[in-house]
């Protein structure tokens, strides 16, 4: 991945969601230009692994939808997803995150950095 340069901004999205009550269908957007940097999950709670998924949701339409990442995390687990390669999100792209419904009492607390060029 390249480095943050000067003149170019780092920006956060960060919010917790109580899988017990429903699954996690998550969308991040901004109205500009976005590369993503990392996402950062932190489950509370215990059950099974859960998988958890992360989506370049295209504007350009379902077709150009694409799997970025597939993860597993289990009881009282945390998670980092670096990409193995920068991922850039145009003005109206979305960055799309899913898992499960559980029937147990989970939580997950989620950071996304993003780099607006």
């Amino acid at each position: 991945m390249s480095d943050v340069t000067i003149g170019q901004r780092i920006f956060k999205d960060s919010f917790s969601h109580d899988l017990q009550a429903a699954a996690l269908n998550h969308i991040t957007t901004f109205n500009t230009d976005f590369r993503l940097s990392f996402i950062a999950v932190n489950r509370a709670g215990s059950g099974g692994n859960i998988t958890f998924e992360t989506f370049f949701d295209s504007l350009d339409g379902a077709n150009f939808d694409v799997l970025i990442a597939t993860n597993s995390i289990g009881s009282n687990g945390q998670l980092i997803i670096f990409p193995d390669y920068d991922i850039y999100f145009a003005k109206g792209d979305e960055l799309r995150l899913e898992a499960p419904s559980l029937g147990n009492a989970t939580t997950l607390h989620i950071t996304i950095q993003t780099v607006q060029e």
